[in-house]
C-alpha cells in the first residue's frame, strides 16, 4: 500500500513538473504525464488480472481443455479497462479464442466481475510467413452456451455443429508466429 502512495505521489509531481514546463513553452513535454499516468494505471490493472487469473469464469476451463494456449491482457472493449484474451492453434489448422471482458472497481485495481465471453474459430487456408489467409465463410463466433457445450463434450467442436480437419497441418502454421 505504500508503495502505491509513493508511485502515485512521484506521478503526481512528474505532472506538476511537466505541467510547469509546458506553461514555459516546451509543450510536447507534456504527453509524458499523460503516458507515464496511463502505463502506470494500466500496470495497475494487468496486476489486477494477474490476481483474478485463478477465478476468472471460462478461463479454466479453457485452459484445461487446450493447455497450450497463451493468454494475454488486452483492450477490446469500448471501456479504457483491460481483459482476458485467450488463443490456441489447434491441429496446425486453427485459431481458437476468447475474449473475456473485465469489469474493475472504480478504483481499477481490483476485479469485480465480468462480461460475456465471445469465442471464435478461423480456419487457416494459407500461411506464408507472417501473412496468414483463412477460409472465407468457415469462422465461427459464438458465446458462452455453445461453450458450454464443448466444456462437456471435452473440447468437442462438432457438439455445435463445428467440423475440423484433424489430419491436414497447414504449411507454414507451426511457425507462423516465429516468423520474420
Amino acid at each position: 500500500m505504500r508503495t502505491q502512495i509513493i508511485r502515485r505521489v512521484i506521478i503526481i509531481i512528474s505532472c506538476v513538473v511537466v505541467g510547469a514546463v509546458c506553461l514555459y513553452g516546451i509543450g510536447s513535454v507534456g504527453y509524458y504525464c499523460l503516458f507515464t499516468h496511463e502505463a502506470f494505471e494500466g500496470k495497475e490493472r494487468f496486476k489486477a488480472l494477474d490476481t483474478a487469473r485463478s477465478s476468472a469464469p471460462y478461463l479454466s476451463d479453457f485452459l484445461r481443455l487446450f493447455p497450450s494456449a497463451q493468454v494475454n491482457y488486452r483492450y477490446f472493449t469500448r471501456t479504457d479497462e483491460p481483459g482476458f484474451d485467450v488463443s490456441v492453434d489447434l491441429y496446425e489448422h486453427y485459431e481458437f479464442g476468447m475474449q473475456l471482458p473485465a469489469l474493475f472497481d472504480s478504483s481499477r485495481r481490483k476485479v469485480i466481475g465480468y462480461g460475456e465471453p465471445k469465442f471464435y474459430i478461423l480456419e487457416v487456408a494459407a500461411q506464408e510467413g507472417r501473412l496468414t489467409s483463412y477460409v472465407l465463410g468457415r469462422e465461427r463466433h459464438f458465446g458462452s452456451a455453445e461453450w458450454r457445450q464443448i466444456v462437456e463434450s471435452g473440447g468437442n467442436f462438432e457438439t455445435i455443429g463445428y467440423s475440423m480437419i484433424t489430419n491436414q497441418p497447414v504449411p507454414g502454421f507451426k511457425s507462423r508466429k516465429h516468423a520474420e
